[in-house]
């Protein structure tokens, strides 16, 4: 199986009644969008129009996930903040997501298969269940993305690479 250990991503959660309705005031990306079932890819911008940070956006348990590179969640909660106290919106560093994995080829794909009961068919599209979310990426070939949120799964996975 090709699972390839993404070590490079930190997470924010954005929870609460106004999550994405404040989201969509702030990011670069449609949040009406998203669902359960779709992520999107956005940025968010500083005042000037730079790019504070980049990320992808799922819905997990109710909430908006961000995944972003090592070290910009801070940034991103920082920026955020000022404008939170207004929404009835909480930030937060997410844990819950214990590693990401890259997967590619048809072993990887029937191991996935196996544990998700419908696997994303349309780039962009996910799954999420307590093991974690699967994500469809883009690509010539068939790719994922896993948000791996069982540890049990993690080690199964390191035992068959």
């Amino acid at each position: 199986m090709n699972f390839i250990k993404l070590e490079n991503y930190q997470f924010v959660r954005a929870t609460g009644p106004d999550a994405i309705q404040f989201l969509q005031g702030q990011l670069s990306c449609n949040m009406d969008k998203l669902s359960a079932n779709s992520t999107l890819v956005g940025a968010l911008c500083n005042l000037k129009g730079r790019v504070v940070a980049n990320f992808q956006v799922a819905m997990v348990d109710d909430d908006c996930l961000l995944r972003t590179t090592s070290a910009m969640a801070d940034a991103i909660i920082q920026t955020l903040a000022k404008y939170a106290v207004f929404s009835k919106v909480e930030l937060s560093k997410d844990e819950s997501v214990l590693q990401v994995f890259g997967c590619i080829d048809s072993d990887a794909s029937s191991y996935l298969a196996d544990k998700f009961a419908v696997m994303p068919e349309k780039i962009g599209d996910c799954v999420s269940s307590d093991l974690g979310t699967l994500i469809r990426l883009p690509g010539n070939e068939v790719r994922f993305e896993l948000w791996c949120r069982d540890a049990a799964m993690i080690a199964d996975i390191e035992n068959q690479t």
